[in-house]
């Protein structure tokens, strides 16, 4: 749960007034594929800018264990995701530089910034200050997996 700040109040039509509301996403099944965005801009009410979040995170390249977040899901189908790819943003609001890491077939992590490509790169490197958007695979979803279910279709 999070409480939005007084920049952001909601207008209840019970009390007809702006309430500093609570949101809380409640997650029932887990997806083969997971992506995470990184809330990396906080709106300032001082200001009126938009600054970034630099904070580092420790995000999990493996065995992100969900189990506790969702409220359904089969044994087949365990929510424990793997980190494949991760989005860095280097920069500010107004103009920024995009790279990313890859985690390759062979199980080596790759970087890639514009046209330059560097194979190889230590694990200990993908997670930064400057990751943005992480990508998740379930454990139990192969590479290549198709997600469509093409039964239904006609």
């Amino acid at each position: 749960m999070e409480q939005l700040e007084e920049t952001e109040m909601w207008y209840c039509n019970r009390c007809k007034k702006h309430v500093q509301a609570w949101k809380q996403f409640h997650l029932y099944r887990a997806p083969p594929i997971l992506i995470v965005h990184l809330k990396r801009f906080h709106y300032s009410a001082t200001t009126h800018r938009r600054d970034k979040i630099t904070a580092f995170i420790d995000f999990p390249l493996e065995g992100l264990d969900l189990t506790e977040s969702f409220s359904h899901y089969s044994e087949e189908e365990k929510p424990i995701y793997d980190c494949y790819a991760v989005s860095n943003h280097y920069g500010g609001l107004g103009g920024g530089h995009y790279t990313a890491y890859t985690l390759s077939d062979d199980g080596s992590w790759c970087h890639y910034d514009d046209s330059k490509v560097t194979t190889n790169i230590d694990k200990g490197e993908v997670v930064s200050e400057a990751a943005y958007v992480l990508y998740y695979r379930r454990q139990d979803v192969s590479v290549g997996q198709n997600f469509v279910d093409t039964s239904a279709m006609i």
